[in-house]
């Protein structure tokens, strides 16, 4: 591995995940594969938008509004189901354990995150090891996996919302699968950086650390999406509702208390 330790605590790792091709193969082979779809859907079309607020007086709800506009559309997105339902959408803690022969689906997906998986957590390690913060004790399969379509981009950002107190995720996780494309940097607009990440690469932020993503020129760009809730021990894909886990947490810790 290769360690880039940058300004405003940005991690930049490269030579982490060795089969991210085989990785990406898998994941396109697969896509119309019904006896692997409960696990690892087919692709969807992928939009973003931004929050909007549903009560003035309620911090906490907020909707995702996405624009009917060309620019919102990013590409092609697909959110594995590991043990998301299995687990009453993320409501049961401790977690019911899923075996890897649970059932056809299960097992032909673990073949498949386990070419991502092991890599990550040592990449987690290293991140441990540079910020002072605990290895999450749960670490998800439940993978946002994303491909930016060509002039794919995306604006000025960062990934929590803090205006909704519920958002508890205060690191992100991208690794990068592939590098087989022309443009779709990663630019840190506070610190003037620019990353072009070679596959197999991973980059930790602070989540409050604005960026944006510069118009993929040729070619498909392919990444996972992570998060890290240091409070909680945990480390979630986006998407995953961890609202849910982070309060069957609270209510398992003080069950212990008693």
């Amino acid at each position: 591995m290769k360690i880039h330790s940058l300004p405003g605590e940005v991690i930049y790792i490269e030579d982490v995940f060795l089969n991210s091709r085989k990785f990406i193969d898998a994941v396109e082979e697969n896509n119309e594969n019904q006896e692997i779809h409960n696990v690892i859907p087919a692709w969807e079309h992928w939009a973003d938008g931004g929050p909007v607020s549903l009560d003035s007086n309620d911090p906490t709800r907020w909707d995702q509004v996405i624009p009917d506009t060309h620019d919102a559309v990013r590409g092609l997105s697909k959110n594995f189901d590991w043990d998301t339902s299995i687990n009453y959408n993320n409501s049961i803690w401790p977690r019911i354990t899923v075996d890897n022969n649970c059932d056809r689906a299960h097992e032909l997906s673990a073949k498949i995150i386990s070419l991502i998986e092991d890599d990550y957590i040592k990449a987690l390690d290293v991140w441990s090891d540079i910020t002072g913060h605990e290895v999450p004790k749960y670490i998800t399969r439940n993978y946002c996996v994303r491909r930016y379509r060509t002039g794919g981009s995306m604006g000025v950002h960062v990934d929590r919302h803090t205006a909704n107190p519920l958002n508890t995720m205060d690191w992100t996780a991208l690794i990068y699968l592939n590098d087989d494309y022309e443009g779709g940097e990663i630019y840190f607009d506070d610190l003037d950086i620019t990353i072009k990440p070679s596959a197999g690469s991973i980059i930790f932020l602070p989540c409050l650390q604005r960026h944006s993503v510069n118009e993929v020129v040729s070619g498909n760009k392919y990444y996972i999406f992570l998060f890290m809730h240091t409070m909680y021990g945990t480390s979630t894909a986006l998407g995953e509702p961890y609202q849910s886990m982070n309060e069957a947490i609270i209510r398992y810790r003080n069950l212990e208390k008693v």
